[in-house]
C-alpha cells in the first residue's frame, strides 16, 4: 500500500523524537491555536451554557483540523526539523536547542556524533550510502 502511493516510511531514530517531531513543530501548534480561538469565541457568547460551549467547540474541531493539517503545513514541518529533505544543519539546530535545555547530567552525546548517527540512519533507510 505504501509503495503504491509512493510513501517511504522512515522511523525516527531512538531517542530523537523529543527534538525531531514534525507534528510538534508547526502542525499541533497551529491546531492548538485554532482550538483556543474557538474555545474563547464560544466562551464570549454569554448565552451559551457549558454543554452548548462543548458542542460548539466539538463541531468546530474539524475546521481547526483542516486548517492545521494542510499539505503545505505538513511539508513545512518536516522541512523545519530537517527530516525531508534531509538537512543536517537544521537537525543540528534542533538538537543544539534540545541539548541547551538539558542539565549537564543529562547530556547524552556530543552534537556531531548525534547528527551523524541520525543522518546515517535516515540515509540507510532510504537506500543512500
Amino acid at each position: 500500500m505504501l509503495a503504491k502511493h509512493k510513501i517511504c516510511l522512515l522511523p525516527l531514530p531512538p531517542n530523537s523524537t523529543h527534538f525531531l517531531q514534525p507534528l510538534d513543530n508547526i502542525i499541533f501548534a497551529n491546531f492548538k491555536r485554532k482550538m483556543q480561538s474557538l474555545v474563547q469565541g464560544a466562551r464570549d457568547e454569554r448565552y451559551l451554557g457549558n454543554d452548548e460551549i462543548i458542542n460548539s467547540v466539538l463541531q468546530s474541531t474539524g475546521e481547526a483540523f483542516k486548517e492545521a493539517f494542510t499539505p503545505s503545513v505538513i511539508r513545512a514541518a518536516w522541512r523545519n526539523v530537517g527530516l525531508w529533505p534531509l538537512d543536517k544543519k537544521a537537525i543540528q539546530t534542533h538538537l543544539a536547542h534540545c541539548v541547551g535545555e538539558l542539565t549537564k547530567n543529562e547530556l547524552p552525546v556530543d552534537l556531531q556524533s548525534a547528527v551523524t548517527v541520525l543522518t546515517d540512519t535516515f540515509n540507510s533507510s532510504i537506500g543512500k550510502r
